[in-house]
């Protein structure tokens, strides 16, 4: 069916092959535990997609946080490196934060 999965440097199954670069996607989806409206993600604390998103060139593709609706929050908690994402997903759709500006491949709703 696809390419068959191994562990990665992390040991998460993964396809093998060269990784992506930034300027090859165009929307990063992410699982969330929790969301908030400033755009804070709550997730497993491992780190890693703060890390990967204070990279400048990934910080330049849009990401949205996907998880149910029951899952979002007022607010989070921030700590000093996470990096606000630009809206998230849920059963309703697509839904924008105002700082996020336009995303032309989706008519979501703007929050």
């Amino acid at each position: 069916m696809g390419e068959p999965l191994a562990p990665d440097l992390c040991r998460i199954p993964a396809p093998g092959g060269p990784a992506l670069a930034p300027g090859q996607l165009g929307l990063l989806l992410v699982p969330a535990l929790g969301f908030d409206r400033q755009g804070i993600r709550l997730g497993s604390g491992g780190g890693w997609y703060d890390r990967l998103r204070a990279d400048p060139q990934w910080r330049a593709v849009p990401a949205l946080a996907v998880l149910p609706a029951a899952c979002l929050v007022e607010q989070l908690p921030r700590d000093p490196w996470d990096v606000p994402f630009d809206g998230w997903l849920d059963e309703a759709g697509v839904h924008r934060l105002p700082a996020a500006g336009s995303f032309p491949w989706v008519a979501g709703k703007s929050t």
